[in-house]
């Protein structure tokens, strides 16, 4: 999967499927800086800022990070959790920001409740 979005990454216009959303999601604390920094997080960045995840997609992550609670995820937890809980804060972040950007296709796309969910589970992590 890595080989496959990073021939994504050299054209801008490629969109993703699921099953990559999927791979991107679950491995957004990967361990390996080369992956999780220059593979899945500017992956995220890119794919929202040229708009190349539909609204369903998105919506997907939304209810994949709140629904399984990863800003919390093994909040206890060192190493490894931490960087799943980090970064899955720096993705909804970047929802957030596009969610108040009035040309975004994303622009309102967060309700009122998932929006006060990541407030909430934010103020608890910090």
């Amino acid at each position: 999967m890595q080989e496959q979005l990073l021939e994504k990454m050299k054209f801008n216009s490629q969109n993703y499927n699921l099953d990559e959303i999927k791979w991107l999601i679950n491995n957004r604390g990967h361990p390996n800086s080369e992956s999780r920094d220059k593979l899945i997080c500017r992956t995220f960045v890119r794919g929202m800022a040229k708009e190349l995840f539909s609204i369903d997609q998105v919506r997907y992550m939304i209810d994949q990070l709140l629904e399984k609670d990863f800003i919390l995820f093994e909040i206890d937890k060192k190493g490894e959790a931490t960087l799943k809980r980090s970064f899955s804060l720096l993705l909804l972040s970047l929802i957030v920001t596009y969610d108040n950007e009035k040309g975004s296709i994303y622009y309102k796309l967060l309700d009122k409740e998932a929006f006060k969910k990541i407030e909430n589970d934010t103020l608890t992590y910090f």
